[in-house]
């Protein structure tokens, strides 16, 4: 906020400067950190015994508390949200989704543990499951999707370098080649896998309409990702959901 000096030089009479200074004492006073973002909800446990664990943002094995105030998960808080649900009765938890991915560090023990809850596990995505997020959801019973949310992404990758964009080693794990689309110098493959994304999602667009697969392709393993029919052609989802409130009426 600027001092009361400050304001001067804006042409305000010095009663004006203050009447401002007061309305932005009190605008403040109604600011909090969820006003300029959207923290991370805790985990809840409905009537119906059905748990809601999200999985938002960027995940990482543990962090600050300002992590996921600021709307950003850790693989530790899940493993502990997972217990709370079941100690609450829990027949089934819904892992509520929408992230880009994050760390491999923890990834594979938070997923082993949801591969063996004795509960109903299923996992579900109105935005985003990609790279560490998609392993964390297809660890789960049934893994679901809205018609417009992508999924996909798997496979790793290292950022080796800094500075200049020219500095910068980017390195995929092997046959994942279109992991690194965004970063570095794009390739020919990677330009026409993004424009070929582009195309569908135009395509998809004036159809509305979608058929279910559920074949199992390869071609998930070059770190693709994919929205609408894909996500099911490509063996990455089991079925079409389009909100949570929509699956947790069904589970219900």
């Amino acid at each position: 906020m600027r001092p009361f000096k400050e304001l001067e030089v804006y042409a305000m009479t010095e009663a004006q400067a203050k009447e401002a200074m007061e309305s932005y004492s009190i605008a403040a006073q109604g600011l909090s950190l969820s006003t300029f973002v959207k923290p991370r909800h805790p985990f809840r446990v409905l009537d119906s015994g059905v748990a809601i664990v999200d999985v938002k943002g960027a995940l990482t094995r543990t962090a600050p508390p300002i992590h996921e105030m600021t709307g950003n998960t850790t693989y530790e808080t899940i493993s502990e949200e997972i217990d709370g649900a079941l100690s609450h009765g829990a027949h089934t938890i819904i892992f509520s989704i929408d992230s880009g991915g994050g760390s491999m560090v923890g990834l594979s023990d938070l997923s082993n543990k949801i591969a063996s809850l004795d509960v109903q596990t299923v996992a579900h995505t109105e935005g985003g499951m990609l790279s560490a997020a998609y392993h964390i959801g297809c660890a789960c019973d049934w893994t679901l999707a809205s018609q417009s949310s992508l999924v996909g992404s798997i496979g790793s990758i290292l950022t080796v370098g800094g500075g200049e964009q020219s500095d910068v080693v980017v390195l995929t794990s092997e046959g994942a080649d279109l992991k690194g689309s965004f970063v570095g110098e794009m390739t020919e493959d990677q330009q026409a896998f993004l424009q070929s994304n582009v195309d569908k999602a135009g395509q998809e667009f004036k159809m509305h309409v979608s058929t279910n697969r559920s074949n199992v392709n390869p071609e998930v393993f070059r770190a693709g990702f994919y929205s609408g029919d894909d996500q099911i052609e490509m063996g990455l989802i089991d079925d079409h959901v389009s909100t949570l409130a929509e699956l947790v009426s069904e589970l219900s």
